[in-house]
């Protein structure tokens, strides 16, 4: 029996089996196999059933468009196996078993290296024609003598540095998660130190940075480094978002029963719809060539490692606002404490030990 795997989107992991003979609804309507896809048209597409047994789709003027393999459906579509689906934020695999992996703690699952490699391929470039256009001034400037033209090509290269550096980073989180260190942290000043580092993109790109500690809790209990890069994380994507001179990014902490709120705000030009279900996910980005999309995702991983959530408030317009929610009080146990193996059998005990 032929098989949808969603791959991407907000029913990420969830399997379909087709039933022979029987064509099948995609889309937010009644009839249609359920999703939870805002963006997917009430009868986004239709799937039908072949006499050998195949599958063939067709899109049914859908607002966004059904695509098979990156390509955007103007006719029916023979489907073979393995080909990937997008249907508004929503990605299918057919034909297959699910290919992916779930993350820990609950997360969606990562991409396979299939969707990895080139989506990690195409940031790396980017952020290398910056570095080289940056460069090539320099040097040129260089040749010249000419330090006003040195100071225009300097800013290109610094921005692409941090990008890089950032993009390192998030792979290490990514792909080498380790047990949390957790201590107790002053939020506030966590959150200032992270915004110092922002500080800089923010500079470079003309857009104002402001922190506000409205109130600190004093009993968190965090993995002090991986909290700083989860916040980080947030506070550059902010940046980018945010128009270059005129841009603004505020940076709300508080505290309300049981939990610390760190609320991240940018006059950006908002979420796309179309992205906004995978938002959270691996690879996901809303700020185009300029983004790697593993930002939010590694600030997800985080947050809900140290029993958190990290939302995004659709309903704040204009702009984008982040809001990470942390549990405070101190993790259960002491977190200096070891645990020791566990007893041995005294009857499994060899003879010699005895």
């Amino acid at each position: 029996m032929a098989r949808l795997t969603v791959t991407h989107g907000p029913d990420a992991g969830k399997a379909i089996e087709l039933p022979p003979g029987q064509p099948q609804l995609l889309g937010r309507s009644s009839e249609a196999i359920p999703s939870s896809d805002r963006c997917m048209s009430r009868r986004h597409a239709e799937l039908t059933p072949e006499l050998d047994g195949g599958w063939s789709i067709r899109d049914l003027a859908s607002r966004y468009g059904t695509w098979v393999e990156g390509t955007r459906l103007t006719q029916p579509c023979r489907l073979v196996e393995g080909d990937r689906i997008r249907c508004g934020g929503t990605e299918f695999r057919y034909g297959a078993a699910p290919l992916l992996t779930p993350g820990a703690g609950g997360d969606k699952p990562m991409p396979d290296a299939d969707e990895a490699i080139p989506a990690l391929a195409h940031s790396i470039k980017n952020i290398l024609q910056g570095l080289r256009g940056g460069t090539d001034t320099v040097e040129l400037a260089l040749l010249r003598g000419d330090l006003d033209l040195a100071r225009r090509g300097w800013p290109l290269v610094a921005r692409n540095l941090d990008r890089i550096y950032s993009l390192s980073l998030n792979l290490l989180a990514l792909a080498r998660p380790r047990p949390l260190d957790r201590t107790p942290v002053s939020l506030g000043e966590l959150v200032r130190d992270a915004s110092v580092l922002a500080r800089g993109a923010a500079e470079r790109r003309g857009v104002r940075l402001s922190v506000e500690v409205l109130q600190a809790p004093t009993d968190l209990w965090v993995d002090h480094a991986a909290m700083h890069h989860a916040v980080l994380n947030v506070l550059l994507n902010a940046v980018e978002a945010a128009p270059a001179k005129t841009g603004m990014v505020s940076v709300h902490v508080s505290a309300a029963a049981g939990e610390a709120i760190v609320a991240v705000i940018d006059d950006g030009p908002g979420i796309d719809p179309v992205i906004a279900p995978g938002l959270f996910e691996p690879f996901v980005s809303s700020k185009g060539q300029r983004g790697s999309g593993l930002g939010l995702a590694v600030t997800r991983r985080v947050v809900r490692a140290h029993g958190g959530e990290v939302e995004w408030e659709q309903s704040h317009t204009p702009g984008t606002r982040i809001v990470l929610r942390l549990p405070t009080g101190a993790p259960d146990g002491d977190p200096d404490e070891t645990t020791g193996p566990a007893s041995l059998d005294p009857a499994a005990v060899d003879e010699k030990f005895r």
